[in-house]
């Protein structure tokens, strides 16, 4: 019989803790204390059937349907939830932020039209996505998920390091000389360690990807501009700038990172109605000088992936946010004790 997994085990106790904290009445009375001169930002990514994610999808990158509803009817009940923008404004003019709550998006996808937006219209909720804009309308999209595709392909196949591209056989050494598969926890380490690498070695990996295993084929998972569009017009929706390319930003030099910057800020007021005059950081990485950048785009303030409150006291230009995902809010207790507390 297999045993289970550390993170298995992990997330059990977690979910004891948070029952715990729930019915104990602890998550309230922090509720009561953290949020009294503080708001909070969510950061999701994709929204998925329930049935649909088989192992395809990395599982910080989603929650259900089921789940993002739950959510959403918690925050309406519990928060005062409004725009990203709205937020910022409060800040901006020295206002409370006092158990405020907004939701965001962060890349554009399609997903987000097809089952999040129809939760969004059921609760009355407002949210901002961020478009990493020239991935809108096309079939490409970005290389994690591309590496991930090609990682779990691998899984079924019998390859020896010597077939590998050397990225991956150098980690697989390091991190699987014991025998580890290609799994969840294998594939998402290797992500993080590419993310640490040089943009070229990023390309290359990807390219012998293709050439051992051909390209990926997911088909289109990217928002379109008719989408955006009519995301726009339900009133619910405001969309803010996620760079051009989704290039990590202080990977590459200043005139490259201002182009990202700036440029997706153009490509929404171009194609967009309703746009949020936020940007949001890429992999969250950024400096001062990065906000100096956005700060000198035109930009009102910019979002991260770093974890916190947002207080009187929070830089506009370096928002933190809370990232959401099914695998750490799948029920209430837990997503409560996501908000609140570091170690969830």
């Amino acid at each position: 019989m297999q045993k289970p997994s550390f993170d298995s085990v992990k997330c059990v106790g977690k979910q004891i803790v948070s029952d715990f904290l729930s019915k104990s009445g602890m998550l309230y009375l922090l509720e009561r204390m953290r949020l009294k001169e503080s708001a909070l930002v969510l950061m999701y990514h994709r929204v998925l059937d329930r049935d649909t994610n088989d192992g395809e999808v990395h599982p910080g990158m989603y929650v259900n349907v089921g789940t993002f509803d739950m959510h959403v009817r918690y925050l309406k009940n519990n928060f005062h939830v409004l725009f990203l923008d709205e937020l910022v404004a409060k800040l901006l003019r020295n206002e409370s932020v006092a158990n405020c709550c907004a939701v965001t998006f962060d890349d554009g996808w399609l997903d987000n039209y097809t089952h999040a937006l129809p939760v969004l219209e059921r609760h009355r909720a407002p949210a901002t996505i961020f478009l990493a804009t020239g991935f809108i309308g096309t079939y490409s999209i970005f290389w994690p998920e591309e590496l991930w595709y090609h990682l779990k392909r691998l899984s079924g196949k019998k390859v020896s390091r010597d077939e590998m591209p050397p990225s991956l056989a150098a980690w697989f050494y390091d991190f699987g000389a014991s025998g580890a598969a290609f799994d969840d926890s294998f594939c998402a380490g290797f992500i993080e360690h590419m993310k640490l690498a040089p943009e070229q070695i990023r390309k290359d990996t990807l390219a012998d990807f293709r050439r051992m295993l051909g390209p990926c084929d997911a088909g289109r998972l990217m928002l379109n501009w008719e989408e955006v569009d009519a995301m726009g017009k339900t009133g619910l929706v405001r969309f803010g700038a996620h760079s051009v390319n989704h290039r990590i930003l202080d990977s590459i030099d200043a005139i490259h990172a201002a182009e990202e910057i700036a440029g997706s800020g153009s490509a929404l007021r171009a194609k967009c109605c309703c746009v949020s005059n936020i940007f949001a950081f890429p992999n969250g990485n950024n400096n001062v000088r990065l906000q100096d950048v956005v700060a000198t785009s035109g930009y009102s303030a910019a979002v991260t992936t770093t974890r916190g409150f947002v207080t009187s006291a929070t830089n506009p230009f370096a928002i933190p946010r809370v990232a959401i995902h099914q695998d750490v809010t799948s029920t209430i207790p837990r997503f409560r004790s996501r908000l609140l507390l570091g170690k969830f």
